[in-house]
């Protein structure tokens, strides 16, 4: 999935975690964020910023994207622990932020997109339970954070 802001972009893909085994066979988003090239023809790719979600960080990532909470801030990614992923709600949508030490990337979603994007991380967690049902990550979702 890819997601384009005025200063910023996010790709987000699906796959297995970097630490190898996975954590009940769920799979996570990693996130690979560049920001606007100086003359505006597109996006600094050659340069990007990659932060991967956790297992345990996918539950509250999604309960954002379902509108269960207003934020949802995960840090001390990457090797010298200054990445972080931050997802806020705003009004239309939300917000989905990375960045590592002084640069940051900052790309509105808007509400018609968030369907997609919380389709994308149900569909990660859903690989790891027994049913490989969204319905039951949806489920189990509000159920934490109920």
């Amino acid at each position: 999935m890819r997601l384009f802001g005025r200063e910023s972009a996010h790709t987000l893909e699906v796959g297995p975690h970097r630490r190898g085994a996975s954590f009940m066979g769920v799979q996570v988003v990693t996130i690979e964020s560049a920001g606007v090239l100086p003359d505006g023809s597109g996006y600094d790719w050659a340069n990007k910023l990659t932060v991967q979600l956790t297992p345990e960080e996918m539950p509250l990532a999604t309960a954002v994207l379902m509108n269960l909470s207003a934020l949802a801030r995960f840090g001390q990614h990457g090797p010298e622990r200054d990445k972080f992923v931050e997802l806020r709600r705003q009004e239309g949508g939300l917000v989905l932020v990375t960045g590592q030490g002084g640069t940051v990337h900052a790309v509105p979603v808007k509400a018609g997109v968030l369907y997609y994007l919380l389709s994308l991380f149900c569909r990660a967690m859903a690989r790891g339970l027994p049913s490989g049902s969204v319905a039951e990550v949806l489920t189990l979702v509000k159920t934490a954070h109920g």
